[in-house]
């Protein structure tokens, strides 16, 4: 069986708070439109336990998936907001200096 690429202790809780909530959302969609859970497997193209996992917030399982998940319950738009373009684009504005490394007292005699 693979490794879990993450495991919970090394996620930031406000992305564990966000995956739990998604896993929610998920799950209540999924039930209150009564789609079977074998039937979003095929739709999403994922197993059954990995349908468990995004239901449980689990942070091992794939972005792609949740991301796949909420689109296929047409909750993609309200859950993750498209950013907004200034974020990642800027003007060049020059060159970054970038810190010269001290030289530590006795280096000189090294050699």
């Amino acid at each position: 069986m693979p490794q879990k690429l993450l495991r919970a202790a090394t996620v930031p809780t406000e992305v564990i708070g966000r995956l739990e909530m998604w896993g929610r959302a998920i799950r209540t969609v999924r039930v209150h439109r009564s789609i079977g859970a074998a039937d979003l497997c095929r739709r999403i193209g994922v197993s059954r336990a990995t349908l468990n996992r995004l239901e449980n917030g689990d942070p091992g399982a794939g972005v792609a998936a949740y991301l796949t998940a909420l689109l296929a319950l047409g909750m993609f738009d309200d859950a993750v907001p498209e950013l907004d373009p200034t974020i990642w684009t800027f003007k060049e504005t020059g060159r970054v200096r970038t810190a010269r490394p001290r030289e530590q007292a006795g280096d000189d005699d090294y050699f």
